[in-house]
């Protein structure tokens, strides 16, 4: 990177080629600024589970910052820091397509657990409607053992599924 670059401009050069690979996988070349439906393709390819409901979520929540809107169509014009800042808190919300390669590593032995017992049309938590939400929260805070607080997280993820996913809102 020549030495000239502002941070602002390796912040974005450090983006693009983050996102190159990604570029390759929906048979692409890069361009900037590109549209929502590039984005969703992009994030799609990475292994994440997305759609316009997933992306009006998350700016409505303020999980990264908004890019900047288009002056002639109003719409998005995303920069590959926005993209990559949309990946990541796609990645930390835990929003994984199932089995995707890119993220397996990631699941916590329970999701494995709840992915297979869904595959056969079971529950990894049967009895997870004898808890309160408020029992499992007070579960969480009470224990250290970090395994015993992953299925505490799921069960709560399962429990309110509402307050992980798009709303109504998000939908239109």
């Amino acid at each position: 990177m020549p030495e000239s670059m502002t941070a602002v401009e390796r912040q974005e050069d450090r983006a693009s080629n983050y996102l190159l690979p990604l570029w390759r996988a929906i048979d692409e070349l890069p361009h900037y600024p590109c549209d929502t439906n590039t984005v969703i393709a992009l994030a799609d390819a990475g292994g994440y589970v997305v759609d316009h409901s997933v992306v009006r979520e998350f700016l409505r929540k303020g999980y990264f910052p908004a890019p900047k809107r288009h002056p002639q169509t109003c719409q998005h014009a995303w920069s590959a820091t926005h993209i990559c800042l949309f990946l990541a808190a796609l990645d930390t919300r835990r929003r994984w397509q199932p089995h995707h390669p890119a993220h397996s590593h990631k699941l916590w032995g329970i999701e494995i657990k709840d992915l297979l017992a869904r595959e056969a049309g079971q529950s990894a938590i049967p009895d997870l409607d004898q808890y309160s939400v408020e029992d499992l929260i007070l579960m969480l805070e009470q224990n250290a053992d970090q395994g015993v607080r992953q299925v505490l997280c799921h069960a709560l993820r399962l429990k309110l599924p509402e307050h992980f996913a798009p709303t109504d809102e998000d939908r239109e």
